[in-house]
């Protein structure tokens, strides 16, 4: 009869006891997470020749620690034994994005610390934020580039909206180049090209015939033919198809308009001069011809003043002299005090004021148990409606408290 110690390190386990090549059973034994376990010497299960210690040897499992980049660059597995000691890897790197860090799920929710091997392998995934860059647009004319807008702060990957087009009378620009409006990393520039454009200018005798029609390029100066001679009549200027009116005297320094025009060559039989008033006052004379158009010089009022524009009754320039008149108004402005921004209640108002005027102050509202502090805001003068509120400080006050007894002097 032979026996096998079945041992635990120095702790025996079991005993299995019979004559040869009785079967070994082996005892139960609690396994840690993180280990393999195996009996030494191996392989025996039957009861042996001789006495036998048969020992449970504990070893560290194998593990490993597996990064997922998420589409930035490769980090080598960790590898080694279960409660190895670990250090976090260089950070990997991702076009248009900065690392924030492992977590230990693949929905990014739970931040991974590093320590020590786990038990058994797992896979770590990488957090990224998306940085966030400008971009530019440019205006390119006659080989220069000028920043136009910027759109900021555009997340790496995102698709934004481009700004309009500029618009500039006589001018046209091409699509944004490039065409797509996705964010790179360092940002993107995007350019548009200003041309300026031409339009077919044509010009007719007073009768309808054509004179001229040439293609001329906006902002030049305009191409303009020789006037017909009609025996009694004298050449005013061109009448264009778009209302506007070249005078004579101006057609040295007439330029391409905005769009396709036909002239229309006008005359008058004598010239007239025409005086323009404002309020009563000489502003300039023009000179007009008998039957032709009569001038409209710009005039702006002064500030805080509306203007009635020019009083024309005519449809064309009569055959004498003429006044134009026109006139000014001053607008009206009212100013109101109230108590305070949190009492509606009126102090003073004051209307028709004007521009400039002097700005009027009511005298010092009273109000029990407060201070009158001021107004918020008083300007000099008027400069346009406004609403001014009171500021006031609350007064203070002492009580005295007395201590005594109903039929006693106060000061026992």
């Amino acid at each position: 009869v032979c026996s096998s110690d079945l041992i635990d390190g120095t702790t025996v386990l079991g005993t299995a006891s019979g004559v040869e090549g009785t079967a070994i059973t082996y005892p139960e034994y609690t396994a840690e997470e993180g280990y393999v376990y195996s009996w030494n010497p191996a392989g025996i299960t039957t009861i042996p020749a001789a006495d036998t210690a048969i020992t449970l040897t504990r070893t560290a499992a194998e593990s490993y620690i597996a990064f997922e980049t998420n589409g930035g660059s490769a980090v080598a597995t960790i590898t080694g034994s279960y409660g190895d000691a670990v250090s976090v890897p260089a950070a990997p790197t991702k076009t248009g994005y900065t690392f924030n860090g492992w977590y230990s799920d693949a929905e990014l929710t739970e931040p991974y610390t590093f320590s020590t091997l786990p038990a058994s392998g797992i896979i770590v995934y990488a957090g990224w934020t998306a940085n966030t860059y400008d971009a530019y647009f440019y205006v390119t004319y006659n080989g220069e580039s000028t920043l136009y807008e910027t759109v900021e702060d555009v997340a790496y990957g995102s698709t934004f909206t481009a700004p309009e087009l500029p618009e500039e009378e006589g001018y046209s620009f091409t699509a944004w180049t490039p065409a797509t409006f996705v964010m790179d990393a360092e940002g993107k520039d995007y350019y548009t090209t200003k041309t300026v454009n031409s339009y077919t200018i044509t010009f007719l005798s007073e009768d309808g015939d054509q004179l001229q029609s040439t293609t001329q390029t906006y902002g030049a100066a305009l191409n303009c033919p020789s006037a017909p001679t009609i025996s009694g009549k004298t050449f005013t200027g061109w009448t264009g198809s778009d209302g506007s009116f070249i005078a004579e005297a101006d057609i040295g320094t007439a330029t391409v308009p905005a769009g396709n025009v036909t002239y229309t060559a006008t005359y008058g039989t004598t010239p007239h001069t025409v005086t323009y008033y404002v309020d009563g006052e000489v502003y300039t004379t023009e000179t007009a011809y008998y039957g032709g158009v009569i001038p409209t010089p710009a005039y702006t009022p002064a500030t805080g003043k509306t203007w009635s524009g020019w009083n024309i009754i005519y449809d064309t320039m009569p055959d004498y002299d003429i006044d134009v008149t026109s006139t000014t108004s001053w607008i009206d402005y009212t100013i109101t005090y109230y108590m305070s921004d949190s009492d509606d209640t009126v102090v003073a108002t004051y209307t028709q004021q004007h521009y400039g005027d002097t700005f009027p102050v009511p005298a010092d509202p009273e109000l029990a148990g407060y201070s009158f502090a001021g107004w918020d805001d008083e300007p000099e003068t008027v400069t346009g409606n406004a609403d001014i509120y009171g500021l006031w400080n609350a007064h203070t006050y002492n009580v005295e408290l007395v201590y005594g007894l109903e039929g006693e002097d106060s000061e026992d």
